[in-house]
């Protein structure tokens, strides 16, 4: 993930761009070649770009969301969600054009199982992703802890005897800064 806004911004401007040439790539194969798969594949490469962008978007606001941090990163497992849900049916709808061809029953069964699928999979990255930046904020929280703790120490030295002095420490008493 890219460290700075602008370099998510470029970073998702850079796959719209990749999906736009692989859509033109599809097309060309199409129309190059006769064969009725290529075709449909295409037509259905065609119809759907919408929705692969639109779940792009989402991702991206997710990424976007999460970068600024606490309060604000709340939003990201939402729009992570249902960028997941888009992509599913994507690839849903994929497998059921594969499916006319392959004659497989799979298409036919995830077609009738999609909008079950659809939840599962929006509760299961809500909860992951909730979860995630619960354990992240617990992990800065353990940080800032620890840096606000500060030891005070004294050094008390034995006394000089023939052999070279020894030193040994001890810790007095830790204070909390507020």
């Amino acid at each position: 993930m890219p460290r700075n806004i602008s370099g998510l911004i470029v970073s998702w401007f850079i796959k719209v761009v990749i999906v736009l040439v692989v859509l033109l790539a599809v097309n060309l194969i199409a129309y190059v070649s006769p064969s009725p798969i290529v075709s449909d594949l295409a037509e259905f490469f065609n119809k759907n770009i919408l929705l692969l962008i639109l779940a792009s978007l989402l991702f991206f606001l997710g990424a976007l969301f999460y970068y600024f941090g606490f309060p604000i990163n709340l939003g990201y497992p939402i729009f992570d969600g249902f960028g997941t849900v888009f992509l599913i049916s994507f690839l849903i709808k994929l497998i059921v054009v594969i499916d006319n061809y392959v004659n497989s029953g799979i298409g036919a069964f995830l077609a009738t199982f999609a909008w079950w699928i659809y939840v599962i999979a929006f509760i299961i990255v809500l909860l992951f992703g909730y979860l995630h930046i619960a354990r992240r904020e617990e992990r800065i929280d353990r940080r800032i802890r620890r840096n606000d703790e500060e030891v005070i120490e004294e050094t008390v030295e034995d006394e000089p005897l023939i052999r070279p002095i020894r030193t040994r420490r001890r810790v007095i008493r830790r204070r909390r800064r507020i």
